[in-house]
């Protein structure tokens, strides 16, 4: 069925400057000429970096150890997990950047937080050396360990997980024959550099896909890839709708003895995750469906 143009639509400019609004309330800064997709891209990749501050239950690994010298950083960051503080000020602070990509994260679902106990200028704690690594869900903080900065491969960082929380995992265990040979931490560290996914194998056999979702061959996670081309397919979808249903619509309209010109023009607005179609003229606004999956 043809379309019939009485209509001027643009969902995916719309979507793009409702992120953007997003981002940069959040204080950052999207650089001038940023694609529509880039700017989508870059929303959901710093919302994965970014710790959601809401209270936790806080779980330690029976192995977890912390040096004396940095308990006091440790006990600041966990008071602060506990009663829903922000903790971006012990996340690295390549979290300014949005075009960063996280290997550790994106890999395997594990953040590394630094147990300073004072800010720079710039709103950092004090950089330290062993930093604490930890996995986040909505309701739970599961703290690994506190280990030397650069322990990014090392696989005990995943058997850590695996042996006190495995129920926090299971979803990412994959019905595979166990591996010919072990990849080691340091093939593991060659095989990150080029965005090359890996499995991991555990002393019972368990075998683990990427943790944190994997990434892409450019480095951007392919969750983030996934959720935001799923985001656009939607728009698109409605578009069409719109498009082939504008006759409906105009009648609709009519009906409500709305105001509106011989050319609809339609923006988006999303409220709670549910799409809308403003009528600019009528103001009237017609329910769409979800956008993110």
């Amino acid at each position: 069925m043809p379309f019939t143009y009485q209509v001027k639509i643009d969902f995916h400019r719309d979507w793009a400057r409702l992120l953007k609004h997003n981002i940069e309330s959040q204080g950052y800064k999207v650089r001038q000429g940023t694609s529509d997709e880039n700017i989508s891209l870059q929303y959901f990749n710093l919302q994965r970096r970014l710790v959601i501050p809401v209270p936790r239950e806080l779980l330690f690994s029976n192995n977890f150890a912390c040096p004396v010298q940095l308990q006091a950083g440790l006990d600041s960051v966990v008071e602060k997990i506990a009663k829903g503080e922000s903790i971006k000020s012990n996340l690295s602070k390549k979290i300014v950047n949005l075009e960063y990509n996280d290997d550790l994260l994106n890999d395997w679902g594990v953040h590394h937080l630094h147990l300073g106990t004072s800010l720079d200028n710039e709103g950092f704690v004090e950089r330290t050396g062993p930093l604490l690594l930890a996995r986040f869900d909505n309701a739970r903080a599961y703290l690994i360990n506190v280990l030397p900065h650069g322990s990014w491969t090392k696989k005990e960082i995943i058997t850590t997980v695996h042996e006190n929380w495995p129920e926090s995992i299971a979803q990412f265990r994959m019905k595979i024959d166990r591996l010919d040979k072990e990849i080691t931490d340091e093939v593991r560290k060659s095989l990150r550099r080029l965005h090359v996914n890996t499995v991991l194998e555990m002393r019972d056999g368990v075998i683990y896909g990427p943790l944190g979702g994997g990434y892409t061959t450019s480095g951007l996670n392919a969750e983030v890839l996934r959720v935001s081309d799923f985001c656009f397919n939607q728009l698109s979808l409605y578009e069409i709708w719109i498009k082939e249903n504008i006759s409906i619509l105009r009648k609709e309209l009519t009906n409500l003895n709305a105001n509106f010109g011989t050319v609809l023009i339609f923006s988006l607005e999303v409220i709670d995750n549910i799409a809308y179609a403003l009528e600019i003229f009528s103001k009237v606004r017609f329910k769409l469906g979800p956008v993110l999956p």
